[in-house]
């Protein structure tokens, strides 16, 4: 090769290598982002990183809230429920969706809260949420529809 080819070949990679970094450094999609306002918490907690909640006390009986996916999105987007309690997300669109947590693609805010998979018309995903904060999730394979759960 010619000294030219190396160096178009160096130029193309050092470009790439910066938009690799641009993007990683500039953290995805950030209209997912999470926030914990609201939460309660004796110790101070970011919304990246916010403290796990202990199991319910035997007083306290979890509760199942369901959020149904249809053809227009997230039917109830908006749930508050208590740490502890459980989500069903069914699918009644006609169509597979894969329910996540944000920030999209990664769902690295709550990586627990991520199906993994797409669930088929008719299906149903349950997760129960054990921290507090407010924790945005969307379709993995359709990021515009999104929803958020509060959990207190």
């Amino acid at each position: 090769m010619t000294r030219n080819a190396y160096l178009i070949i160096g130029l193309v990679l050092v470009f790439v290598i910066a938009g690799l970094v641009f993007i990683k450094q500039r953290g995805g999609n950030e209209a997912l982002a999470p926030t914990n306002e609201g939460a309660t918490s004796q110790t101070s907690t970011s919304a990246s990183e916010p403290s796990p909640t202990p199991a319910p006390s035997p007083a306290q009986t979890p509760s199942t809230k369901t959020v149904t996916y249809t053809a227009s999105g997230f039917s109830s987007a908006s749930a508050a429920i208590k740490a502890g309690d459980t989500v069903v997300f069914k699918n009644t669109s006609g169509q597979n969706f894969w329910p996540a947590s944000a920030i999209h693609p990664t769902h690295a805010l709550y990586p627990e809260f991520d199906a993994k998979r797409a669930i088929s018309s008719g299906g149903t995903y349950s997760f129960t949420f054990t921290r507090t904060g407010s924790w945005k999730y969307h379709n993995h394979l359709n990021p515009a529809d999104t929803g958020t759960i509060t959990v207190q």
